[in-house]
This record gives C-alpha cells, sequence and structure tokens, in this order.
C-alpha cells in the first residue's frame, strides 16, 4: 500500500461490498462522521491547533545573537507536539546515515570468514560469498535511498552532516568501501573493482577525518556531543593500512600506509583516553549510545593488525595491543549481563557486530602463531559469537522495517525537556476543564443540587491536582532547565523571573480560593504553598460567603493567555 500508494481496503468497499449491498451507504456515512467528530474533539482539547514550522529567524532580544564561539544562533518555533511530529514511514525522507550499518556489519562478517580461507581454516568460498552479497545488497539498497534523499530533500542531508551524532556516522560509508575492496581482492588482476573502492574508501574517510578535527577545533564541543562514536573515522583510517597490505609492494603506496597508520593511531589513543574520562565522569551518556563502547575492541584490534601488516613482526607491540581489545571485550561483556546495553533495538547496536568482527582479524593471526586447540576454540567461539550476533541484529532489522519503526521520525524519550512538555500539555488539558467547570459553575446550568455539588467537586479535584503538579513543575524547571538555559542565555534571568514571580502570585491566590472553597463545601483545609498554616481567608474572602459567586476576571483570562504566550516565546 505504501509503495503503490494505493489502499485495497478501499477499492474492496467501494468496487464489491457497497455495491453489492454488503454495507448500508448511510450508516457507513454516520460512522465516518462520527469518527471524524471524535478526532475533532481529541485535538480540541489542546489549546492550540497543528501549526506548521516556520521559517528560520535570527534570535534577538534578551538572549545574545551568537553562541560563544561567535556562530550565529538560529532557531525554529513551532507548536508542534510530539504526537503531531510523528510522520508516516518515508523510505527517502527518513532515511538515515545510520542505515548503513547492517551492510557494514554483513561486509565485516565476511571479511571474517573471507580470512579465514586465506588462513586455510576452511576450504570453501561461499559462505563469505553469501555474506559479502548480502552485506552488498543491504549497501546498495541503502546507497539509492540516501541519494535520492539527498536529490529531493538536500536540507535533510546537510542536517545529517550538521547533527552533533550524525556528522560522525558518515565515516561507515568509506569503510564499507573499504571492507569491499577487501572483499574483492583477488590473487589476479583486481585494478577494475579492488583498487577503485579502496582509492574511494581511503581518500573519503581521510577527508571524513581531517573535516572533523578542523570541526572540532573552530568549534569545541560540548561534553553531551563526546561519545565513542568520534573514533570511527579513525578506526576507518586503521583498516585502509590492512586493506592497503597487499599493494605495499608498489612504489609508494608503503609511505601512504605509514601515513595512515602514524596519526591515526597516535590520535585514536589520545582520544580514546579522553572520550573514556568523559564517559566515566558524566552518567548522561544516551542508552543508545553505549553500545559504541565496542569501539575500544576495535581499535586495538585494528592497530595490531595495522602494526602487523607494516613491520610483519609479533613483537610486544602487537600482543600489547592485541590482548587489551581482548580485555577489553571481556570488560564488556561483563557490563553487558550487568544490563548495561538494555535499551531498545535500533541501528546503532550494528556497531558492536562490526567492532567483533574487527577484533577476529588479530585473533585469526595469534591462531596462526600458536596453533593450539585452545586457540583453535576460542576463535571458532568467537566468530560463532560474531556470527549468531548478525544473525539477531538482521531479524531485529527486517522487523523494525516491517512494522514501521524505521524511515520515520519518533517523538524523543521523557528527558528533561520531553518532561516539561508533557506536564504543558497536562495543563492545557486540565485547564480547558477548569474552564467548562467554571462556567458551569458561574451560568448555574445544573439539573439538580446533586449534579451542582458533583460539579464543584469536580472542579476542587481538578483544580487541586493542577496545584501540584505545577508545583512540581515549576521546582523541576527552576533545578534542571533554568540552570542550564541561563548558563547559555544570562540575559534570560531578569525576565524570567519577573514571570516566575507573577505566577507564584497567581499560584497563591489559586491556593487561598481553594481553601475557602474546601472550607464551605466541608472539605480537609487546602495548604498553601511552602506554609504549614491555611491561608488568611480576608484576603479573598470568608467562608460564611459563597466564593463560587465571585466573578471570573476576564482580565484574569487576558493575563493568563499573555503570561502563557510569553512562556512559551521565552522556552
Amino acid at each position: 500500500n505504501g509503495f503503490a500508494d494505493f489502499c485495497i481496503a478501499c477499492w474492496v468497499f467501494r468496487n464489491i461490498l457497497i455495491p453489492a449491498g454488503f454495507i448500508n451507504e448511510e450508516s457507513l456515512a454516520n460512522s465516518i462522521e462520527v469518527l471524524i467528530d471524535e478526532r475533532q474533539d481529541q485535538e480540541d482539547i489542546f489549546a492550540y491547533k497543528k501549526w506548521n514550522e516556520g521559517p528560520h529567524y535570527v534570535f534577538d532580544g534578551y538572549a545574545p545573537a551568537t553562541t560563544s564561539d561567535g556562530r550565529a544562533l538560529r532557531y525554529k518555533y513551532s507548536n508542534k507536539t510530539n504526537h503531531q511530529r510523528e510522520d508516516r514511514v518515508d523510505f527517502v525522507r527518513h532515511c538515515k546515515v545510520e542505515y548503513c550499518l547492517p551492510a557494514l556489519g554483513w561486509l565485516a562478517v565476511a571479511s571474517n570468514f573471507k580470512a579465514l580461507f586465506q588462513a586455510d581454516l576452511i576450504h570453501e568460498q561461499y559462505p563469505w560469498c553469501a555474506m559479502a552479497l548480502t552485506g552488498g545488497t543491504f549497501f546498495a539498497i541503502w546507497a539509492v535511498l540516501y541519494l535520492a534523499k539527498l536529490v529531493l530533500y538536500p536540507h535533510k542531508v546537510w542536517k545529517d552532516l550538521d547533527h552533533k551524532m550524525s556528522r560522525y556516522s558518515f565515516s561507515l560509508i568509506s569503510i564499507a568501501f573499504l571492507l569491499g575492496s577487501f572483499l574483492a581482492q583477488r590473487e589476479q588482476d583486481d585494478r577494475y573493482i579492488s583498487l577503485p573502492l579502496f582509492w574511494i574508501g581511503a581518500i573519503a574517510n581521510l577527508v571524513i577525518t581531517v573535516w572533523l578535527l578542523a570541526r572540532k577545533v573552530l568549534h569545541p564541543v560540548g561534553s553531551g556531543e563526546i561519545n565513542p562514536m568520534m573514533l570511527f573515522p579513525l578506526l576507518g583510517n586503521l583498516l585502509a593500512v590492512i586493506v592497503l597490505q597487499k599493494w605495499f609492494n608498489w612504489k609508494g603506496l608503503m609511505d601512504f600506509a605509514f601515513f595512515l597508520f602514524g596519526p591515526s593511531f597516535l590520535l585514536w589513543n589520545l582520544l580514546a583516553a579522553g572520550i573514556l574520562y568523559q564517559v566515566i565522569q558524566s552518567p548522561t551518556l544516551d542508552p543508545g549510545l553505549r553500545i559504541s563502547l565496542f569501539s575500544y575492541v576495535a581499535g586495538p584490534a585494528l592497530s595490531a593488525q595495522g602494526y602487523l601488516a607494516l613491520t610483519n613482526e609479533m613483537d610486544i607491540v602487537f600482543f600489547t595491543l592485541f590482548f587489551f581489545s581482548v580485555f577489553t571485550e571481556i570488560f564488556l561483556a561483563f557490563v553487558f549481563f550487568m544490563n548495561y546495553y538494555k535499551n531498545k533495538f535500533n541501528e546503532g547496536k550494528w556497531v558492536a557486530v562490526f567492532c567483533l568482527a574487527a577484533a577476529t582479524f588479530p585473533l585469526i593471526t595469534f591462531h596462526n602463531s600458536r596453533d593450539t586447540e585452545f586457540t583453535y576454540i576460542w576463535l571458532m567461539a568467537h566468530l560463532a559469537t560474531v556470527f549468531g550476533l548478525a544473525l539477531a541484529m538482521t531479524s531485529h532489522t527486517i522487523s523494525n522495517i516491517i512494522y514501521g519503526k524505521w524511515f520515520r521520525t519518533w517523538p524523543r524519550g521523557v528527558s528533561a525537556m520531553a518532561f516539561v512538555t508533557l506536564t504543558h500539555d497536562a495543563f492545557r488539558t486540565a485547564g480547558n476543564a477548569l474552564n467548562e467547570l467554571a462556567e458551569k459553575i458561574q451560568d448555574n446550568h445544573f439539573q439538580c443540587d446533586e449534579d451542582r455539588e458533583e460539579t464543584k467537586s469536580k472542579f476542587v479535584e481538578i483544580l487541586d491536582a493542577y496545584l501540584v503538579t505545577l508545583k512540581v513543575h515549576s521546582e523541576y524547571e527552576e533545578r534542571y532547565i533554568n540552570t542550564a538555559v541561563d548558563m547559555c542565555f544570562p540575559g534570560r534571568e531578569k525576565i524570567a523571573e519577573e514571570q516566575h514571580r507573577e505566577i507564584e502570585r497567581d499560584e497563591l491566590e489559586l491556593h487561598k480560593l481553594l481553601h475557602i472553597i474546601a472550607l464551605n463545601m466541608g472539605m480537609p483545609a487546602r495548604q498553601t504553598t511552602g506554609s504549614t498554616d491555611p491561608p488568611d481567608a480576608k484576603m479573598i474572602g470568608s467562608p460564611g460567603k459563597d466564593p463560587w459567586e465571585a466573578p471570573i476576571s476576564p482580565q484574569g483570562h487576558s493575563r493568563s493567555r499573555q503570561l502563557q504566550k510569553q512562556r512559551q516565546i521565552s522556552g
């Protein structure tokens, strides 16, 4: 239906069921009308409609127009809810760079089996050929979709390049070319397939590495951006050395291999130490990015194999790097059983397949040097784990595509800002309910006295819950949201304090009103915020006077709407 833009059920209803008389047209029309009315009622619950996202504007007013490093601060203002931002599945518009990871994983596993064949540990080529075909098919499908996205939605591709996480994923494309070059190598002439793939992957990965390093220097990254995915461009350069090994006898290529290996190896050690320190110090590493810690397995493994390719010596450097990779793999397996990676499946899980496959290369070399039963069992167990993990990831990937969990946008989880958004939606919903009840009470639209008392009780119950939620919301916003915002926009503090003082005055008046109403209805007395004593009844009336007769001030409604608008804009 989605690909053909054609609804089978609509065609069956229109051409078979309705003409044959199985369904009454009038009843069907009434059902559709009722459904539309219900959807309209659901939308009317919110204080706003579905707005289109507006154009970009330079942020002006009390906030600075540039960031701390001099870049112009641009923002997009939208009143859409998270549910309104959910788009239907679109295989082109929502194709992400990370969706090439299934291809990368299968190409890496195929490279492992080809290395086994070259080491005479298996005697058939069809296993790695079948896996290479699987990975190539995944990559071809992804490449067609992403190229279509580049043509139809170039601004989306630019957003991927500018995104603080997605920009590091572009190195995955060049790594896929390098793995394809390794798989295409033959004993005879391979200048027409393998060598072009190598140069495309190596040069592209080198450019990406330099670009990302320059960007870090020009625009220093924040603590929230630091994650192990930053190491992947360097892993691509180390992999290029291993792929280039076959052509070392060509003039100048040995020097090019040292050029790739030296800076990448040193930078990997420096960045890996800094990133690991940041990960340990900060508990805010996104659960979806925790799997990228497997790059600490791939880095030493590829470095060890690259060192061996360049020096042809299995000395202390090789064994140090190899066993550091083994130790890291054991450590990550330990935290796996401690539920460190316990979150829903996403495309990032394929990172573990690639990194574990990268660790297989030096393990094959180590087994060839020792040739013991233990190393053989170790190698086969490791390879079975990688292959089984790839099969499991493939089943999850196909399931997510079939059920529409990929190639679409999803609202963020309940993060700090998302929590505030949820409570704002709750305030709008409860505010409309309170207004309706207040109008009913004020106009005295009751069928009987019992209906009047029930309406009052419901009003008090909702208002009480509203004020409790508002107190928690305000404290949460002040403690977590405003503290971070004020660090970036120090000029915001003055207007925010004025808004908060006005809200606190309104909240105090509402608490006093709720207390008087409760006394008149014989309910337990409510307490004002921040005080254990009941409010002073003289400020808003006495218990002997019916507080329901007090008119609702239109000016108060206008001020609330104006205040809500100011808070939305400042937010």
